[in-house]
């Protein structure tokens, strides 16, 4: 599977229908390494936020023992991305930790955000 690419598609209230392609670098029994990269911009409203290809992730999902698992991951909003997404660190901490809580098992919306809005 290292090597392919994916596509998927997220749809929110504020920003619309967005295209992603999640690209698959790594996938072993013990490791994922996975980038993923908006095709499509980015809007809110009539702003454009991102530019194809300035909203990019990496993701890293290593096995660590029989029941152990290390989750990282980084984002990363290119130069010509809108100074409008620049003050929103909060949401990239929220979305890791609710990908964290997915991944532990825990419900994800049992306790509050950890970065205030």
């Amino acid at each position: 599977m290292a090597g392919r690419d994916f596509y998927y598609v997220e749809r929110t209230d504020v920003g619309g229908r967005t295209l992603y392609r999640l690209h698959v670098v790594e996938h072993t029994p013990q490791r994922i390494v996975l980038t993923t990269e908006n095709v499509t911009a980015i809007r809110a409203a009539l702003v454009t936020l991102f530019e194809p290809g300035a909203l990019q992730m990496a993701t890293v999902l290593s096995n660590d023992g029989p029941s152990a698992w290390s989750f990282y991951e980084i984002s990363r909003a290119g130069a010509d991305s809108s100074s409008f997404v620049a003050g929103y660190q909060s949401a990239y901490l929220n979305r890791l930790e609710a990908m964290r809580r997915y991944m532990a098992g825990l419900p994800t919306d049992r306790d509050p955000p950890i970065a205030p809005w």
